[in-house]
């Protein structure tokens, strides 16, 4: 049950930085005056 549980915490840590870099880059975007330009998924400013 513990080896579940270290499992699924680990998933959840890294949804968590996956969801703290998406708002990140959408902060980014937002202050930035220019039009973002995609560059292989990531954003170019």
């Amino acid at each position: 049950l513990s080896n579940e549980l270290a499992k699924l915490l680990i998933i959840e840590n890294k949804l968590l930085k996956r969801i703290v870099n998406i708002q990140n880059e959408q902060s980014k975007v937002a202050s930035s005056d220019n039009e973002p330009v995609m560059d292989g998924g990531k954003f170019k400013s």
